[in-house]
C-alpha cells in the first residue's frame, strides 16, 4: 500500500493487524500493531506524516532569513 509516495505493509494476524513502514534517511523501520485494519492504517499514516512533517519543518526553518 502507499500513502504520500511512501510504501507500507499491512498484515493480518490472530490478534489484529501488523503494520510496517521504512522511513527517513538513513532508513529506519517503524512498525506497530492495531486491533482493526482502519486503526492500523491511521497509525501508519501518522508515522509517515510525523517524518514528512519534520522534514518540511527543517527545510522551512533553514531558509528563514536571519535578523
Amino acid at each position: 500500500m502507499e500513502y504520500r509516495d511512501v510504501q507500507y505493509t499491512l498484515e493480518e494476524d490472530e490478534r489484529g493487524w501488523q503494520w510496517t513502514v521504512v522511513l527517513g534517511s538513513p532508513p529506519k523501520i517503524e512498525y506497530g500493531h492495531a486491533p482493526t485494519k482502519g486503526i492500523a492504517i491511521l497509525k501508519v499514516w501518522a508515522a509517515i506524516d510525523r517524518v514528512l512533517g519534520s522534514r518540511q519543518f527543517r527545510r522551512l526553518r533553514s531558509v528563514r532569513p536571519k535578523p
